[in-house]
């Protein structure tokens, strides 16, 4: 997951510099081209939701494929996207869970030289990979301004509230 992540950020700084450079320079096999970056990132995690995402969008932009195909690039990214938002939330719910319950640091999701998995899945699947914020522990967010509640897409989970995923809205 993380090789794929690294790989979705070369391509998008890839995109970037063709942009800048009119576009020059880059064939689509090249180890410096956005199309390259995002097969590797693919090959890595197939199911990366931004991966599918961006790459169709990129594919949209410059008009390498039919809209047919760019439409069963973004359908994919939306499916995969909210499969990864219910594994992460859950997990992250079951982790919560497990420490209000004192379980032993055995069953913990802390692994190895102090890796906390929920950071992980936290920082890497769900913003990295499914642009979805933590909006907070309080379920009611009143605007400043009107005093009404803000009628925003939100999952509460054990662990507070999550915006949904900017990915899957775009797809």
């Amino acid at each position: 997951m993380l090789l794929s992540m690294s790989h979705v950020h070369l391509a998008s700084r890839a995109i970037s510099k063709a942009i800048a450079m009119g576009g020059i320079g880059y064939h689509s096999l090249s180890s410096s081209s956005p199309e390259y970056h995002f097969r590797r990132s693919l090959h890595h995690w197939p199911t990366n939701p931004v991966a599918h995402s961006l790459f169709a969008n990129y594919r949209h932009m410059n008009g390498s494929s039919s809209l047919a195909s760019v439409c069963d690039i973004y359908q994919r990214a939306a499916s995969y996207a909210s499969c990864w938002r219910m594994l992460g939330l859950d997990f992250l719910g079951r982790s919560s869970s497990a420490a209000e319950e004192g379980v032993t640091k055995d069953n913990d999701v802390t692994v190895g030289d102090g890796i906390d998995a929920n950071k992980w899945v936290e920082l890497l699947i769900l913003n990295g990979a499914l642009d979805i914020e933590y909006i907070g522990g309080d379920v009611d967010h009143v605007d400043n301004k009107e005093g009404e509640e803000k009628n925003e897409d939100k999952t509460e989970n054990d662990d507070g509230v999550y915006s949904s995923s900017g990915v899957e809205a775009t797809a």
